[in-house]
């Protein structure tokens, strides 16, 4: 996302379906109007997914182009804020699924955790998919180990210099993180890795 030096114009960077790299989208505030209906994709991540990164045509768009899910915070949060604090609990648990969903290394990987036994026949077990609310619990659970993991890991390899290293400002002050998730993300950086959800936070989301 850009930010052009006029206040009143916003770019934003649109992946754009069927194409390589990014298409530059420079509009004004307000003009892109928020969604008119509600999709709901329940277990279909893969749908998700799709609209998350490249936009649907029936939920917003922009001179006839899809706008990605992903890009909906910078662009209505202050233009169309009513919308968005009505959305923000959504947008977050959208955003946490689908970091878990690319974390794994096929939709098949992702699947064979995120689903449950429901019955037995002919000594065969028959599985189905987790519902949207379970999939969400079980996510912020995953997410959660993944960075408890990787901040003790952390706290073990810079024991000597931790207070020193993991560390933010907060105004004239110099704080030590205390949250699993900050460190986490803090030592993946030092490491040259990433994950999805790393520096990146919402309104009303669990840190």
């Amino acid at each position: 996302m850009v930010i052009l030096p006029n206040a009143a114009r916003t770019a934003a960077y649109l992946l754009s379906p069927g194409m390589h790299g990014h298409e530059l989208i420079v509009y004004n505030a307000g003009d892109i109007q928020p969604p008119t209906r509600k999709k709901v994709y329940k277990n279909n991540i893969e749908m998700l997914l799709e609209d998350w990164e490249c936009g649907s045509h029936d939920l917003v768009k922009y001179q006839g182009k899809p706008i990605p899910i992903r890009l909906w915070r910078e662009i209505f949060r202050r233009s169309h804020s009513a919308f968005w604090w009505t959305y923000t609990k959504n947008y977050s648990k959208q955003r946490l699924v689908i970091g878990i969903y690319k974390w794994y290394s096929t939709p098949d990987a992702f699947w064979a955790d995120f689903s449950r036994r429901v019955s037995r026949k002919n000594w065969d077990d028959i599985w189905e998919r987790l519902p949207w609310k379970g999939i969400v619990e079980k996510a912020w659970e995953k997410r959660r180990v993944i960075d408890e993991e990787a901040a003790t890991e952390a706290r073990a390899r810079y024991y000597m210099d931790f207070n020193e290293v993991f560390t933010y400002r907060e105004g004239s002050k110099t704080k030590v993180f205390l949250s699993p998730r900050k460190i986490a993300s803090k030592y993946r950086s030092l490491c040259g890795s990433t994950m999805p959800w790393d520096n990146k936070e919402v309104e009303g989301e669990k840190a």
